[in-house]
């Protein structure tokens, strides 16, 4: 949760030279008055997204769609993942987030990262 994410808004295609990593590599274009950001090139591991010790593979490749509401209070979201390593079929998922009037508290999370991956 305390991960850092760029999303490049400059790019229309992802660059061949990119170094794998957690949070993977994003480009974003609006659509109207929504945000689609695709991503590549993840490090192999568990989809923290989901908190349920879902693994995936080099290969993730995830597609998000980020629409806020008319009046500002929510934000809709859509998110397909393909992994060819773990899926047999892209996954297609929807939330809706709600604002909430409560202070922002930063996350404080203990690395167990090493843990996690042994063996996989």
């Amino acid at each position: 949760m305390d991960i850092v994410r760029t999303i490049h808004l400059d790019m229309v295609e992802h660059p061949a030279d990119i170094v794998p990593s957690r949070a993977g590599y994003s480009i974003g274009k609006w659509e109207g008055n929504t945000l689609v950001i695709d991503t590549v090139d993840f490090l192999p591991g568990w989809l923290e997204a989901t908190c349920a010790g879902v693994r995936h593979g080099a290969n993730m490749h995830t597609i998000e769609r980020h629409t806020l509401s008319e009046d500002g209070q929510s934000l809709a979201l859509s998110y397909t993942i393909n992994d060819p390593d773990y899926l047999a079929e892209p996954s297609t998922r929807e939330a809706i987030v709600v604002r909430t009037p409560a202070a922002y508290d930063l996350y404080h999370c203990e690395n167990l990262t090493e843990e996690i991956t042994e063996g996989f």
